[in-house]
């Protein structure tokens, strides 16, 4: 599926985003990122959520949030990511958020301008040397979680006719970007499997979240620039969110 908003254009010929994961919103947290997202939308011309918006994936929680996310006057993108799964409320969440005039995608585009947002969750899988899926049932199953993401990736990122490309994901597609994380946990983190698409098509740029202790950023073996945005990680500017121009 394909979405699209109008553009809002500041004096630079490329639209500036700003990014952030790992909100963890719960149902104490009224008014907690109201500053924020107001903030947000006056330094950007749009806001990139990369997942793990709640902190249970519950309803109340995101009664909550959209109020806060009500403050940005700037188009909101996000993806959701493991924490919103907790509860099994995703349909009703991602009704909520597209009632609320966030553009929720999963294997989806958002076109803005000339720029196309790539979006989808992820998954786990590891990193570099993966599991093969020969193995007992529960075995490959774990280790075709990846495979056939990475394969549904493919075809969405294949569909963007777009010369100007960004993938927003919540899991991370590289190690560099989780590094400080136990290396036990890699493989929770993400998948590299998504980095091999990514260097097949080049886009401008990746965003995930999910790894709190990670590093701000890395590269594809590729060299495509990949961003860990989630709130936790320090920012040079001391920000708790990303700008890019892109």
């Amino acid at each position: 599926m394909l979405w699209q908003a109008a553009l809002h254009v500041r004096a630079s010929p490329m639209p500036r985003i700003a990014a952030i994961g790992d909100l963890h919103a719960t149902t104490t947290d009224a008014g907690r990122f109201a500053p924020l997202f107001a903030e947000m939308g006056r330094e950007a011309d749009l806001v990139l959520l990369a997942g793990d918006l709640l902190d249970l994936g519950q309803s109340a929680e995101l009664e909550a949030l959209l109020a806060d996310i009500a403050e940005c006057d700037m188009p909101v993108v996000c993806v959701l990511g493991n924490h919103d799964y907790y509860s099994g409320e995703v349909p009703a969440l991602t009704q909520s958020l597209r009632a609320a005039g966030v553009t929720v995608l999963e294997h989806e585009i958002f076109h803005f301008g000339d720029l196309d947002i790539i979006g989808f969750k992820g998954t786990v899988g590891g990193f570099n040397r993966m599991l093969a899926p020969i193995a007992e049932t529960e075995v490959v199953a774990f280790a075709n979680l990846s495979k056939l993401d990475a394969e549904r990736f493919e075809r969405t990122i294949s569909s963007s006719t777009s010369a100007r490309r960004l993938v927003l994901m919540h899991h991370a597609p590289i190690v560099d970007t989780i590094v400080g994380e136990a290396v036990e946990e890699y493989v929770f983190m993400g998948s590299s499997r998504y980095a091999e698409v990514i260097d097949r098509h080049m886009p401008d740029l990746v965003i995930h979240g999910h790894s709190h202790f990670g590093t701000l950023e890395g590269r594809t073996p590729g060299g495509v620039r990949v961003f860990n945005v989630a709130m936790q990680i320090p920012r040079p500017d001391g920000r708790i969110y990303s700008l890019f121009d892109v």
